[in-house]
């Protein structure tokens, strides 16, 4: 597992940028920019760069997304909310209660570093054991920040799929 080392008033200053006013994309659409302190930051939209940045930042948490219908929801919810409780699974998980496709909902199970492959492939194990067989994506928080969606950039919004 690689660590953070504490962070430097410009590292925290980067990560303020990440998640409180965003990026803007490059014409090109190969990097992301922001403007911190009348300096502009740019980084390549790559998973080596993105990565640096995250330990740069210490933006390490990520999530596994289970994604099923509305009538398959709550007893879903119920399998995770319990292996979370019992401390099986990660550091968290939430479900959501109102999807902009109402037919559809997301369960998100939070591990705290997603370089961290041993922790991520241990949570994988016991959401497969308690019932998500089906190939699951894992997607750090920072690729949200950064707007990495499906179609958003040419990066994959799924870091792992298992």
């Amino acid at each position: 597992m690689r660590e953070t080392a504490n962070p430097n008033e410009e590292s925290m200053a980067l990560s303020r940028a990440i998640t409180d006013y965003g990026f803007q994309r490059s014409e090109d659409g190969r990097s992301l920019w922001t403007t911190i302190e009348s300096s502009k930051f740019e980084i390549q939209l790559t998973v080596e760069a993105v990565d640096s940045l995250a330990l740069r930042t210490g933006l390490l948490v990520g999530k596994w997304l289970v994604y099923r219908p509305r009538e398959e929801i709550d007893d879903a919810w119920l399998k995770v909310a319990r292996a979370t409780f019992n401390k099986a699974l990660g550091r968290g998980a939430k479900v959501s209660t109102r999807e902009e496709n109402p037919k559809k909902h997301v369960i998100c199970i939070y591990t705290g570093n997603y370089l961290d492959l041993k922790d991520v492939g241990r949570v994988r194990g016991v959401l497969r054991n308690i019932g998500f067989t089906e190939q699951l994506c894992y997607k750090p928080d920072i690729y949200t920040y950064l707007n990495i969606y499906s179609g958003t950039t040419n990066m994959s919004p799924c870091r792992y799929r298992e």
